[in-house]
């Protein structure tokens, strides 16, 4: 609970809590927490709004000069990328395990070629059910390493034809931004689906060798995927050409600055972003899947089809079932009261609209923090306290009289 609001854990291994995982960093606070929850009655609302009304919550989620000039901060800084202050908020959040969590409290749990390790499946049984689901800015899951294979690159170089970034595609690299036509769409669209099921296909290929021991290793092998991305900065039309997953196809609740809840199609208000990404382009880190063939094929292979495409308004010739960490086939388990609260100044209005359609739960909710970005702070100064505004909408959604 603690890590889905804050965006990082108390533990940072949150699903390690063995002997392996990492130490709390707060032992105190933890130990605090456990014995409320379970002096609650184990009251998952009552948490919520014990934490959202915290002074910790309510603190700025900045660096102040003061806490610079303090030895005591400074000295933290300096220990690594993850600052450990509770006033600094991470701004990932991964959404797609909270929704798994759900789904796989259930008998039936979708397994397809993506859960080729069936021994994964053998540690899900027997967890508790929830009460709900809360996703904040879910992604697809599986799908957010899918959608950002490069099409271009054919083995050894990126070649111009499926070029996002070239000038004759429609990229204009003065304002990082792109008008693309729909027959590029198309082509672009069409080598992604044929690099991702050759991935796929090869992926499972080995797997076979492995299990024959013909493979590198008795039980599983490396395997880096240059051109690709599960990240933010990945290949992705998206990100350049803002008409691509535009405006959600019905309307949902708009959470505005001025307090209003209309009912509207909601619109992204994000800025472009390809300038970013372009400049990662054939790096190692942010351009490349480093996994494993066991792993690549539990949590990334999603198998698409020959008429796939990314729309203003949709995702099609996705096989959402075909992969365990696929959130929209995992919603397709969800009976629970579960609410979707995308962010629009971001790209995942449309994917969020995609897993609410998918939902089997009767009491579903889908909303929009107007011009909140993924971490729920404001792309704008207009847009107002969308952090506040988030988590008041979350808090009047568990309140509502009969919902638990």
């Amino acid at each position: 609970l603690w890590q889905t609001i804050f965006g990082a854990g108390l533990v940072r291994t949150s699903e390690d809590f063995g002997v392996q995982s990492e130490t709390p960093e707060h032992l105190a606070l933890l130990d605090w927490l456990a014995v409320e929850f379970r002096e609650s009655g184990w009251d998952m609302k009552k948490m919520v709004r014990l934490i959202v009304t915290s002074s910790t919550y309510k603190q700025a989620s900045k660096v102040t000069p003061e806490m610079l000039s303090d030895g005591q901060y400074t000295a933290r800084f300096d220990m690594g990328p993850h600052d450990d202050l509770l006033t600094v908020r991470d701004p990932r959040f991964e959404p797609t395990s909270v929704i798994r969590a759900a789904h796989e409290t259930r008998v039936d749990l979708v397994v397809g070629v993506g859960a080729a390790d069936a021994r994964k499946s053998e540690s899900v049984t027997g967890l508790a059910r929830p009460d709900g689901v809360v996703l904040l800015d879910p992604t697809l899951g599986a799908f957010h390493a899918t959608s950002a294979i490069d099409p271009s690159y054919d083995g050894k170089t990126r070649q111009p034809a499926l070029d996002m970034f070239a000038p004759t595609n429609g990229y204009d690299a003065k304002v990082g931004t792109a008008n693309y036509s729909a027959d590029f769409a198309k082509r672009f669209h069409a080598g992604q689906s044929a690099r991702n099921m050759q991935l796929i296909d090869n992926a499972v290929a080995r797997l076979k060798l492995i299990e024959q021991g013909k493979g590198q290793f008795t039980d599983n092998e490396p395997l880096v995927i240059p051109a690709a991305s599960d990240g933010g900065q990945g290949i992705r039309l998206y990100h350049a050409d803002l008409k691509f997953v535009s405006h959600t196809k019905k309307p949902h609740m708009l959470l505005k600055a001025d307090g209003s809840q209309p009912e509207v199609v909601v619109h992204s208000v994000r800025p472009a972003t390809a300038a970013r990404v372009q400049r990662t382009v054939g790096s190692f880190g942010p351009m490349s899947i480093n996994t494993t063939v066991r792993d690549f094929l539990a949590n990334y292979a999603l198998r698409t089809t020959q008429d796939f495409a990314i729309k203003e308004d949709d995702i099609v010739g996705v096989d959402w079932k075909s992969s365990m960490m696929s959130s929209p086939g995992a919603a397709e388990g969800i009976t629970v009261p579960t609410l979707v609260l995308t962010m629009s100044c971001h790209y995942l209005v449309v994917p969020g609209e995609i897993i609410y359609d998918h939902l089997a739960s009767k009491d579903k909710t889908y909303a929009s923090v107007e011009g909140a970005v993924h971490g729920f702070t404001p792309c704008k100064p207009e847009y107002g306290d969308t952090e506040k505004r988030t988590f008041d909408f979350v808090d009047s959604w568990l309140a509502k009289a009969g919902r638990f």
